[in-house]
């Protein structure tokens, strides 16, 4: 008889023949364990002792582990062996009464129990109370955070500038070149570095100019060394960082000229130090152009912050699939805040100055060929000018000038209405 023919007999003869014996002689166990438990009288002959009593009810009530094969297929060994464990140890000896608590030790233990309760509950219900007033000091200090920093960010310009660049940087690395990391904290550390190089030069410069007027040699020989001290320092950290980004950052690939040249292009336009706005303000007020009517201190930095706007607009729509928490900083570093200087520092002024000049409309070819190209004020020419409401005609700028001293024609003195 083979190995397979062996298993199959035992599995088609003796577990159906022992689960059958099982579900007979448990059920019949337990009628006599109820039988023994309930009328002791009955079977004092058998069992004249209590323990022999209780000792035979709790190994019929042990035949109850007999099933423990029919869940087998259901529930795991070690829960089976566990629950089993609990029965045989646990519930058997305290339901027959082999095992006797002790009434008073549980008292104590109830006691001990209450105790300590009672002071966890203490010290529970302190520390909560300690808690609600730190969170609600928490909170204050967060409201009022929440209501300074826009006030505190909107008075500190260099911060607010130095925000608006490193956001800017991020932005446009998130969209030019997306697999370098930290790519533009570098840059700008590097512009940085060379503005302060550039400070450095300037102060060289005005150092040597005041004290060469001097006649003390020694102070003018350690301000000099001082100064050219600051500015190797500044040299060397430059060349350092420089050398360190396009050599180590890249890792042997193409650095991107095009990130770099943007965002020094935005650096020049919005560091306060380099003066980009007042510079092209110079330049375009240098040829003298009536097209602007001497507004150029206004309309210049009218097109380079609204050239800063677009691109922040840009930055943040290209890099807001992707990047959505910095492209929603952006909204407000980038473009709220620039939007609402632009406004109080350029829209307002230029509005009031348009607001002046609407009283005073351009003149025709025919009145300006009838009184001439030449202005009665500035006595330049005039490419683009104003006519007064008594028939003279005069530059924009110079009619301000006029009205802003007594109100009056510089020709005829009649009172200039403003409507």
């Amino acid at each position: 008889m083979g190995v397979e023919e062996r298993e199959h007999i035992r599995r088609s003869l003796f577990l159906p023949l022992y689960f059958t014996v099982i579900s007979l002689m448990v059920p019949i166990s337990l009628w006599a364990a109820w039988g023994i438990y309930s009328q002791p009288i009955r079977y004092r002959t058998l069992f004249p002792h209590n323990e022999a009593r209780k000792q035979a009810v709790a190994g019929l009530l042990l035949t109850v582990l007999f099933f423990i094969p029919f869940f087998n297929i259901w529930v795991n060994d070690k829960v089976l062996l566990m629950l089993g464990g609990l029965y045989a140890f646990l519930f058997v000896p305290l339901t027959v009464g082999l095992v006797r608590p002790n009434l008073l030790e549980q008292q104590t233990i109830l006691f001990r129990l209450q105790r300590r309760l009672r002071v966890v509950r203490g010290h529970v219900t302190a520390n909560l109370k300690q808690l609600v007033r730190l969170s609600c000091l928490v909170l204050f200090c967060v409201k009022e955070l929440l209501i300074g920093l826009p006030y505190f960010y909107r008075h500190f310009i260099t911060f607010q500038v130095l925000t608006n660049q490193i956001v800017f940087f991020l932005l446009l690395e998130k969209v030019l070149c997306p697999e370098e990391y930290i790519l533009s904290l570098y840059v700008l550390l590097l512009f940085n570095i060379l503005l302060y190089v550039k400070r450095g030069l300037q102060e060289r410069a005005w150092a040597r100019q005041i004290f060469t007027e001097t006649s003390s040699p020694d102070i003018t020989r350690l301000t000099s060394t001082f100064v050219a001290v600051r500015m190797g320092k500044a040299v060397v950290m430059a060349v350092v960082l420089l050398t360190f980004t396009f050599q180590f950052q890249f890792n042997d690939a193409s650095p991107p000229y095009l990130y770099v040249l943007s965002c020094a292009a935005y650096f020049l336009l919005t560091e306060p130090q380099l003066l980009a706005e007042e510079s092209l303000t110079s330049c375009t007020a240098y040829f003298q152009s009536d097209i602007f009517e001497h507004l150029e201190f206004l309309y210049i930095p009218l097109f380079i912050r609204l050239s800063l706007l677009l691109s922040n607009l840009s930055a943040c729509l290209l890099s807001a699939p992707g990047h959505p928490l910095l492209a929603m900083i952006a909204l407000y570093t980038n473009l709220y805040i620039p939007i609402s200087r632009l406004s109080a520092e350029v829209l307002t002024p230029l509005e009031q100055e348009m607001k002046g000049l609407q009283s005073f409309r351009q003149p025709t070819k025919e009145e300006l060929a009838k009184v001439g190209t030449t202005c009665p004020v500035c006595l330049d020419m005039m490419l683009v000018s104003r006519i007064t409401p008594c028939g003279h005609i005069f530059h924009a700028h110079c009619l301000r000038q006029c009205r802003a001293r007594n109100n009056t024609c510089p020709c005829c003195r009649a009172e200039l209405i403003v409507e």
